[in-house]
C-alpha cells in the first residue's frame, strides 16, 4: 500500500489489494481524523457553554463521546494486538471526558 507516485490518493496496493480497497481504506483512516477533530470542537464548545444545558441534556452528550471513544478504543487495541498506539489516545480522551 504504499505510495509510488505523486498522487494525493495511493491506489496501489500490490498483489493483495484492489486499487479501490486502497482508496477506501486511505478515505476511512483520514475521515477518522476530521471525525476526531469534529470531537473536540464539541468538547471544547461544551466546556464554554455547559451551564447553558441541563445536567441530564450535559451527560447524554459527553457519555456518548465518552462511550465512542472507549470503543473505539478497544477496537484499535484488539485489531493492531495493541501495536498501534492510537488506542492510547482515544482511551485518554475517553478519561478526560469522563473526568470532565
Amino acid at each position: 500500500m504504499r505510495k509510488l507516485n505523486n498522487d494525493l490518493i495511493p491506489s496501489n496496493g500490490g498483489s493483495l489489494l484492489k486499487e479501490s480497497n486502497v482508496r477506501i481504506l486511505w478515505a476511512s483512516w483520514h475521515i477518522l481524523t476530521v471525525f476526531g477533530w469534529g470531537m473536540a470542537f464539541i468538547l471544547l464548545w461544551l466546556a464554554r457553554q455547559s451551564n447553558k444545558f441541563t445536567r441530564d441534556e450535559y451527560i447524554v452528550i459527553v457519555s456518548a463521546i465518552a462511550i465512542s471513544m472507549l470503543v473505539g478504543a478497544i477496537f484499535i487495541f484488539i485489531g493492531t494486538k495493541a501495536k498501534h498506539p492510537g488506542w492510547v489516545g482515544l482511551l485518554l480522551v475517553a478519561i478526560f471526558v469522563w473526568l470532565g
